[in-house]
């Protein structure tokens, strides 16, 4: 989506991006768990958001005023009910009885060591010394493209999840155990850091480059966002460090 096929807006938050003087306020993501407050704002019948919950998501963030999205996480409330969290599968800090990770279940801070100095160190090297910046750049265009074309012409899709730093890790191994781990051996963790970091370094790099390359017509130049914690969608890299934030991160 080029700047002449954006509405009014669109243009309010592209102005705000750029430090302009704008003639109103922009409004960022409102993100709403609560399924009847979501439906609510959106004008549609109760249970609308289960049977359709992007284009009910979006009908809310309309009817809010936002006119930017960064993080577009449509399905993310589907994991919460009336009752709390309803997530089919829980993770080390989402009531997993037990947490295993390529075989090695994590029930000690000796485990979380084991692990990282068997499985994610020598990933972290591999990954780096394999990774294809180019096809990492494109990756990163299309991918915000896309959202960009289901998002439409009032809402500006702004830069998420691929920049990148050195995070705590209990979102793999779990509170306990993690910062035991770093209690008893912190030159251990301090490795993992100064691994995630020089991979980080690389991938940084590549969304650098992708926020200044030439897009596909259908999308905006990519500006960096708000980033707010490390993401998910990181290949061909693994998953990086997790961290809890002011927003949600998907756990």
């Amino acid at each position: 989506m080029s700047s002449t096929d954006e509405t009014a807006a669109a243009q309010l938050a592209r102005a705000a991006i750029r430090h302009e003087a704008t003639s109103g306020i922009p409004a960022w993501m409102i993100h709403i768990m609560e399924h009847a407050h979501i439906e609510r704002i959106a004008g549609v019948a109760p249970g609308d958001y289960r049977r359709h919950p992007e284009e009910v998501y979006l009908a809310c963030q309309r009817n809010i005023g936002v006119c930017m999205i960064d993080q577009f996480i449509p399905d993310n409330p589907l994991t919460m009910g009336d009752c709390g969290y309803e997530g089919t599968e829980r993770g080390a800090t989402t009531g997993a009885d037990r947490v295993v990770l390529d075989g090695i279940t994590i029930d000690s801070p000796e485990a979380v060591v084991e692990h990282m100095e068997r499985v994610l160190f020598p990933r972290l090297k591999k990954a780096a010394a394999e990774f294809d910046e180019d096809r990492r750049v494109l990756e990163i265009i299309e991918g915000e493209a896309d959202i960009q074309s289901r998002l439409g012409s009032d809402i500006l899709k702004s830069g998420f999840g691929f920049v990148h730093f050195p995070t705590f890790a209990y979102g793999d191994y779990g509170y306990a155990n993690y910062f035991m781990a770093y209690a008893l051996y912190p030159d251990v963790i301090e490795r993992g850091f100064k691994l995630k970091a020089d991979s980080d370094e690389v991938f940084n790099r590549i969304a650098a480059r992708a926020s200044s390359s030439d897009t596909p017509a259908t999308s905006n130049r990519i500006r960096p966002g708000r980033t707010t914690a490390a993401q998910y969608s990181t290949a061909p890299l693994p998953p990086p460090m997790r961290v809890s934030a002011g927003r949600l991160v998907t756990g």
